[in-house]
């Protein structure tokens, strides 16, 4: 799902070079104005639109994360008999192993009906607005949500917590969640993206913070985007030819 007015011609390309199709949506303005949520979080709301790609023909959508990395196969999710399946979520704070999900990663069963019901209570539902979409969705489906393993949202933050538990789960992660570190962001403060062709050197370089806790995990991000870039690199330097000005004529 992308904003078109949110999108440069450039930024469409490189998120299609590789096979994936765009699909455009128009944004789901927050609650109240915004008032309480990260700053970037206020488009979050828009995720909401997955829930009406059931008029596309969806049945059943696992959505990812953009700083997610698909390690193993995970088809067997489609093959769930529930309408919201997560991953609870982890903190390294005393928040600790939480009964909340992460919004990271989902499995849903598309629903037109669902869809407008959330919208119909998006202003006036009680959850922490500081989250965004990620604490509507938890007050919205509470207890209906199934919670999977923790191998199909690996967050950083369980290495961070737990270590051993880390270990346990390591060879059977489906989906890798850097919330902790970003292997494609200069650092954590300000975001600041980093050129394609300094990708693979960015995260080998980040792999040394906090501690150096997620050497095996920024050095593996390296690594797949080492075998990507030199895939499709043609493509994704052609890409970079076009307007990076946000809208679909790039003006």
């Amino acid at each position: 799902l992308y904003l078109p007015t949110q999108v440069s011609p450039r930024a469409l390309c490189i998120a299609s070079a590789t096979g994936f199709q765009p699909h455009p949506v128009a944004r789901i303005a927050p609650p109240n104005g915004g008032a309480g949520i990260y700053p970037h979080f206020v488009d979050q709301y828009t995720k909401l639109r997955l829930w009406e790609l059931a008029e596309a023909g969806a049945r059943g959508v696992v959505y990812l994360d953009a700083d997610t990395l698909a390690l193993r196969n995970f088809d067997e999710l489609f093959a769930l008999p529930f309408q919201v399946a997560a991953v609870p979520d982890v903190y390294t704070d005393r928040k600790g192993w939480s009964v909340g999900f992460n919004a990271g990663v989902l499995f849903l069963r598309p629903s037109a009906a669902l869809f407008r019901d959330m919208l119909a209570r998006l202003d006036t539902a009680d959850f922490w607005r500081h989250e965004a979409e990620q604490a509507f969705l938890n007050t919205f489906f509470a207890a209906d949500v199934a919670k999977l393993p923790y191998a199909y949202n690996a967050n950083l933050a369980i290495k961070a917590r737990s270590p051993a538990m880390w270990a346990g789960i390591r060879d059977e992660i489906r989906v890798l969640h850097y919330t902790m570190i970003k292997p494609f962001t200069r650092d954590n403060k300000n975001y600041a993206l980093v050129p394609m062709e300094e990708l693979e050197a960015n995260a080998r370089r980040r792999s040394g913070e906090e501690g150096g806790v997620f050497v095996e995990e920024m050095q593996l991000w390296a690594e797949m985007w080492g075998e990507t870039y030199a895939t499709y690199g043609d493509k994704l330097r052609g890409c970079m030819k076009l307007s990076d000005k946000p809208g679909p004529q790039g003006s």
